[in-house]
């Protein structure tokens, strides 16, 4: 259908037995108010004879066709335009539904800077604690290094003791 709007074929008869053959297009021209008559081709009488009234007949068939491609043409049209406003109208509702959500959820304004003044504070209490602790961790193993030191130590003394006090136990091990 589509393609017989845009070029159709005519053949005419002339009284001779000479055909002819004329192509239409979709020109402006074609929709001017000229007669029908210099659309066709003549033959060597110089006049359409019969061939007229087929003319005005495949005239009126390309306007038909060309009509009923248009009313399909708006109605695909018509069923886009209304997607598109139903697509509009979903569209509302979750812009809707997405500014209640937003509004539930929302956290005041003053809440977020109070809150990040006793994060700051709870975060530099923590680098001071974990300081205090690297320090009393380094402390406590100097401790007990200087412990195992005069552990030791006793420990030699009370050897060198017991060998002054008792010479004639001999050590076995």
């Amino acid at each position: 259908m589509r393609s017989s709007s845009y070029s159709q074929k005519t053949t005419s008869m002339n009284r001779s037995g000479r055909s002819g053959v004329r192509v239409q297009s979709p020109s402006a021209t074609r929709y001017r108010s000229h007669s029908t008559e210099s659309q066709i081709y003549y033959g060597s009488w110089g006049r359409a004879g019969g061939c007229l009234s087929r003319a005005i007949e495949a005239g009126t068939e390309i306007r038909t066709n060309e009509k009923e491609e248009m009313q399909q043409l708006n109605s695909f049209l018509a069923g886009y335009i209304d997607k598109v406003r139903g697509l509009e109208q979903r569209n509302s509702q979750l812009r809707e539904e997405l500014a209640g959500l937003r509004a539930r959820f929302k956290v005041p304004q003053g809440m977020g800077d109070e809150y990040q003044q006793q994060f700051k504070e709870l975060r530099e209490l923590i680098e001071r604690l974990t300081h205090e602790k690297g320090v009393a961790e380094i402390e406590t193993g100097n401790t007990e290094e200087e412990i195992d030191s005069w552990r030791l130590k006793c420990q030699e003394q009370l050897d060198l003791k017991g060998k002054l006090t008792h010479p004639y136990l001999v050590d076995i091990s």
